[in-house]
């Protein structure tokens, strides 16, 4: 009898960053879609390595995230015109 393999479900950590993969803030009713521990999960990330910043919302209690991506540069000028090419405006 063989055992079938099952695909396995995306954990709650890897759903978060890869919505915070974006760059863009994310405000914690976002994030409480994946779980009401999203800030432990945010703080095994940030254990992991992942520079994700957090600031407060406004004036309502309530925080925003978002994933910092380290400046890239570019060692020759076809790399840098690659990058203007897929630029989103």
């Amino acid at each position: 009898m063989t055992q079938q393999s099952h695909p396995t479900k995306p954990s709650m950590k890897s759903k978060i960053l890869a919505l915070l993969e974006d760059g863009e803030w994310h405000v914690c009713n976002e994030l409480i879609n994946y779980g009401l521990s999203y800030r432990n999960r945010i703080a095994e990330l940030r254990a992991e390595g992942h520079d994700i910043q957090s600031m407060k919302d406004g004036k309502r209690p309530t925080y925003k995230y978002k994933l910092h991506k380290p400046v890239q540069f570019y060692d020759n000028e076809q790399d840098l015109q690659q990058y203007k090419l897929n630029l989103p405006y």
